[in-house]
């Protein structure tokens, strides 16, 4: 993969007590990262603070005026967004950015809450933006956050609750042809390390899925070649006490899209057997349709894609 691309950091001055914007700019300002702040309210709440080297500051006096600056300033590329703000109205910014987004706010307005997942700095500490802010640096992807759910990297410690996924005979029905899957320390360590691998070939791998209020693994979903073609599959798996409740279509939508806006996939399928309708209608809420019915493991199966048809995507390729 090539360098990441810049860190753009969004600060609405006027929106954030200083006690919280401070400590995060800090951080912002010693990490090896290439970066561009752009920073606008009234001059006195911009005097309040130690701004990192270049950061370009433009006073906006009145209401909503720092919004509008913000936003006429925004380069909406595939590079990582950090977004400090109390106001809703860029929610909706936030939500359509093409890359990596963390959002930070100490009084964030429900409209903002609603659209995106938002950090308070003084309740949860620095280190989820520290983390962030190393990850999207790196070749592993940074974790992506919805509303209830991070998506991230695997680690070793996720394989209890991945010992109980795969022996799960229910689960297991859906999967492949049915029969066991091994899930010895070896395959785990196996797993994980196919995973980086084809972070750093291909662009992209497995997510695991963790609910932010109790950070308990439910499961995972994220890309993965499908076995014997050129073909890029989304899917998914979760312990069956965390069926029902969103979380597969929530998380399946973050992966979907840093797929196709970070890693610049021009298609994506989801293959799923006919009669696993809660996994066929996640693919559809996820804005895939039904394109073929095939045949797998025996068993009829449907599969669904977004983007380019097979015809459109000729000569298109992974990148390496």
């Amino acid at each position: 993969m090539s360098a990441s691309p810049a860190l753009e950091v969004l600060v609405d001055a006027d929106n954030v007590f200083p006690v919280r914007l401070q400590p995060v700019l800090d951080l912002v300002g010693v990490q090896r990262l290439s970066y561009r702040i752009l920073a606008a309210g009234q001059q006195r709440a911009l005097d309040r603070l130690r701004w990192p080297t270049g950061t370009e500051l433009r006073p906006a006096a009145g209401w909503q005026q720092a919004d509008v600056v913000l936003a006429s300033g925004y380069s909406p590329g595939r590079g990582p967004l950090l977004l400090i703000t109390g106001d809703g109205d860029f929610g909706l910014l936030a939500a359509r950015h093409p890359g990596p987004v963390l959002v930070v706010s100490g009084s964030p307005s429900g409209r903002l809450r609603e659209a995106v997942a938002v950090l308070d700095p003084a309740v949860e500490g620095l280190a989820p933006v520290q983390d962030w802010l190393t990850a999207v640096g790196s070749v592993p992807p940074p974790p992506l956050y919805t509303p209830r759910l991070m998506l991230r990297a695997r680690q070793a410690p996720d394989s209890a609750a991945f010992d109980e996924l795969f022996a799960d005979p229910e689960m297991l029905r859906q999967v492949a042809d049915g029969g066991p899957i091994s899930h010895s320390a070896e395959e785990h360590a196996k797993s994980q390390d196919r995973d980086i691998r084809m972070q750093q070939q291909l662009g992209f791998s497995l997510f695991t899925v963790v609910r932010r209020s109790d950070e308990r693994v439910l499961g995972f979903t994220g890309l993965a070649p499908w076995p014997g073609s050129d073909e890029i599959e989304i899917g998914w798996r979760y312990r069956r006490q965390f069926w029902g409740a969103g979380y597969a279509s929530e998380a399946a939508r973050a992966a979907l899209g840093y797929g196709l806006s970070v890693v610049g996939l021009p298609r994506i399928i989801s293959v799923g057997y006919s009669d696993n309708t809660a996994s066929l209608r996640v693919m559809a809420k996820i804005g895939m349709h039904r394109e073929a019915e095939i045949e797998l493991h025996g068993r009829t199966a449907y599969r669904y894609a977004i983007g380019a048809s097979a015809n459109q995507r000729s000569g298109a390729r992974l990148p390496t």
